[in-house]
């Protein structure tokens, strides 16, 4: 019986952690998943002005350009990967896609690094892996 492959959601903004991308790659090559690398812009992000919130044809072509780079980083270690741009809230986007893709195993996020405790990296974020479903 040919299975439709399991998958590792990775839920980011159009600033994908250096760290949280390759830790997705790693995990997607230990277990054999694709990657769906969805972009969510929640809350919405605050360009460098200082206006609230981005307009969505920003966000879209800041998230196509962050896909492009980890699709070809995750090339090279022959991981698939399907980026989707959803400008709902985090949540409505990870229910929607919950729904739309049910082979998802795993969510990845990055959580706010450089705080007490942590190891001092400066690339923002540390991986937050979430087993929604065991193999």
């Amino acid at each position: 019986m040919d299975r439709e492959r399991q998958k590792l959601l990775v839920v980011t903004d159009v600033n994908l952690s250096p760290r949280v991308a390759e830790y997705a790659i790693r995990v997607a090559v230990r277990l054999d998943l694709d990657v769906l690398l969805l972009f969510v812009n929640d809350p919405p992000s605050v360009p460098a002005n200082g206006s609230p919130g981005e307009n969505p044809a920003g966000f879209r072509v800041r998230a196509e350009n962050a896909a492009t780079e980890f699709t070809a980083l995750a090339r090279k270690s022959s991981v698939r990967v399907t980026s989707i741009i959803d400008l709902a809230t985090r949540d409505e986007a990870i229910a929607r896609t919950r729904k739309e893709e049910e082979n998802i195993r795993f969510i990845l996020s990055g959580i706010p690094g450089n705080q007490p405790g942590t190891d001092g990296d400066n690339d923002g974020s540390h991986p937050h892996l979430e087993v929604i479903r065991s193999g």
